[in-house]
């Protein structure tokens, strides 16, 4: 379990979850949620790389992955949109 809660706390892993969620949550169309996940996956890792971190790929997928699954969640409670 400790394990899990560093790595949880390392890098804000949980930040990047959250955001994600609730980047998707507020989608109303897949192509909104596709664009805007993408888009803050990719600020937020230039924003660490240009401030002399790394670009990491972790916190880009689980933003992502998180954006999808807020979407989801949305869809599932007020119905999918495409368009």
């Amino acid at each position: 379990m400790g394990k899990i809660i560093k790595w949880f706390t390392e890098s804000h892993h949980w930040l990047h979850i959250l955001i994600g969620l609730l980047v998707g949550f507020g989608s109303n169309s897949v192509y909104c949620a596709a664009y805007v996940g993408i888009g803050i996956s990719i600020t937020s890792e230039l924003k660490d790389k240009l401030w002399g971190g790394l670009w990491d790929w972790v916190d880009f997928t689980i933003t992502l992955v998180s954006v999808a699954i807020g979407y989801t969640i949305r869809g599932l409670i007020f119905g999918f949109s495409l368009v």
